[in-house]
């Protein structure tokens, strides 16, 4: 876990780092301490959401009000952005997805980075979405750096369907 708090990022990458410290804990305990630990977790990936959410909102603030929902409702610009209303939404999506930490590793959220990058070029995309995508892959980006490429979540509870993110990530290396 290295690296500094990025700003308006900060409560939510220190809740990241609490959500780590707590699966290495989880990992090491017996089993009546592990059931302690995970509801502990349980309740910091619902503060974590919550933090998340309440930046979402303080991000939209800094949004021009043209673009704002367009933003909001995920729908292709009508008009052309300048630079600086491209980095706010830029910003806006780059949100750390700290609750994924529940089953994406930091190695994950690097591919998933890349990935997102990758999309994000694809000359498809409306420029809204491309903005989006390089938000996404900043988020992942940031958390990998916050939690480190080797941090692994805890296992995955057998016959429950794994998160979309994860089901992507798995694709991808059953692909190589």
């Amino acid at each position: 876990m290295t690296g500094p708090l990025i700003g308006s990022d900060r409560q939510i990458l220190l809740c990241a780092r609490r959500y780590v410290a707590l699966v290495a804990e989880h990992r090491k305990a017996d089993h009546n301490a592990r059931q302690l630990l995970q509801t502990g977790m349980n309740r910091l990936l619902e503060s974590i959401t919550l933090e998340i959410e309440a930046e979402k909102r303080r991000r939209a603030i800094h949004l021009e009000l043209g673009i704002r929902c367009f933003v909001r409702d995920r729908k292709p610009f009508n008009r052309v952005i300048d630079a600086s209303e491209a980095e706010a939404v830029r910003h806006y999506y780059s949100t750390p997805p700290a609750p994924a930490l529940d089953a994406l590793s930091g190695e994950d959220c690097v591919l998933l980075g890349d990935l997102f990058e990758g999309w994000a070029q694809d000359k498809r995309q409306d420029p809204r979405m491309m903005i989006e995508l390089l938000g996404w892959s900043d988020g992942m980006r940031i958390l990998a750096q916050t939690v480190g490429r080797d941090y692994d979540p805890p296992p995955w509870p057998e016959g429950v369907k794994v998160p979309l993110l994860k089901f992507i990530v798995n694709r991808i290396r059953a692909a190589d």
